[in-house]
């Protein structure tokens, strides 16, 4: 018996919670690779990596804040105005 492309039925690709969770820390260890070496990322890092309910959204989030309060207090003063 001979089907058609109408005929055959397509099954979505199943992903698995493994695979999610490679994709969420994947997404997290590429955020923060460029930032490795300051002070706090790494263990900022690890924190969002053991917080499965994090995403990366959430991650980047917090790598941000985490960087801008390193910042000397006149480059912050210069990001608060720029942000109004």
């Amino acid at each position: 018996m001979i089907t058609t492309p109408d005929q055959q039925t397509t099954q979505p690709p199943t992903i698995t919670a493994a695979q999610i969770e490679s994709q969420r820390r994947d997404g997290i260890r590429y955020s923060f690779g460029k930032f490795a070496q300051r002070e706090g990322v790494p263990e900022l890092m690890a924190q969002c990596f053991n917080n499965p309910a994090l995403t990366v959204q959430d991650a980047n989030h917090k790598l941000l804040a985490h960087l801008e309060g390193r910042l000397h207090p006149h480059c912050r003063a210069l990001s608060a105005k720029r942000q109004q």
